[in-house]
């Protein structure tokens, strides 16, 4: 999933970044050469709220909300990248709101798009503007999706490290070693004696341990002391 989620970022990024380009050069025009709005001018024949000297009339709302669009993306996949560094549960809830945030701003840029698409009269930069946010809303919405899996894989456990886990193993194992011993001793008589030695070795080369008891004599030998709060009381033959 971190694999799907670096490709997604290069190539969303890639993508927000030309519709910057090419939004930019669009409203650059459109402020070069708009129209001036006073005394014995006219409106031109295709007017709109917001005029832009090329394309048609919802070209000015499709380049104003691409651009938006653009820049929240740019954001977005920054803090992608951050999550990407540390993958972690810490910086996912932020990546995924802005990833969110800016898949919403493109399909409302994408709405724009297939309305400029059905006026016609577009030049080829505003096509190319117009691909790339279809396919936008398409791969930001994968990339949303990849951040949300990566949920399942990213926990805590991994930071810990194998040496850590196999401790902790061990420390539970001994634990159930002295507990079970307490319940053997509630049965044995004063004739009996036992001797019980755990073969199991650790990761870390503790060697085993040895219980050598009778009933009014019990040798605990452990190479790491154990101390657990937690841990059932022993018996008054262990004291």
């Amino acid at each position: 999933m971190k694999s799907v989620a670096s490709l997604l970022m290069v190539l969303n990024f890639c993508m927000y970044a030309i519709l910057l380009g090419i939004g930019g050069w669009a409203m650059n025009h459109a402020i070069d050469h708009g129209f001036i709005i006073g005394p014995g001018f006219n409106l031109p024949a295709h007017f709109s709220p917001i005029y832009f000297p090329m394309g048609n009339a919802a070209t000015g709302f499709f380049v104003t909300f691409t651009l938006i669009a653009g820049v929240v993306g740019i954001a977005s996949i920054l803090a992608g990248f951050d999550h990407y560094r540390s993958w972690d549960s810490a910086s996912r809830p932020a990546a995924i709101s802005s990833a969110l945030v800016a898949w919403a701003l493109t399909i409302l840029a994408m709405g724009f798009a297939w309305k400029e698409i059905e006026l016609e009269g577009r030049n080829v930069r505003l096509r190319t503007m117009e691909a790339f946010t279809i396919i936008l809303s398409a791969t930001q919405l994968v990339y949303v999706a990849a951040l949300y899996g990566s949920g399942a894989v990213a926990n805590e456990i991994p930071v810990l490290g194998p040496f850590v886990i196999l401790d902790l193993i061990s420390h539970h194992l001994r634990r159930f070693q002295i507990i079970n011993l307490w319940h053997l001793l509630n049965n044995i008589t004063k004739e009996d004696i036992y001797k019980i030695t755990e073969m199991s070795k650790s990761s870390t080369g503790v060697k085993p341990l040895e219980i050598t008891f009778t009933l009014d004599e019990i040798t605990i030998e452990e190479s790491v002391p154990y101390s657990d709060a937690n841990a059932s009381p022993l018996p008054p033959a262990l004291k």
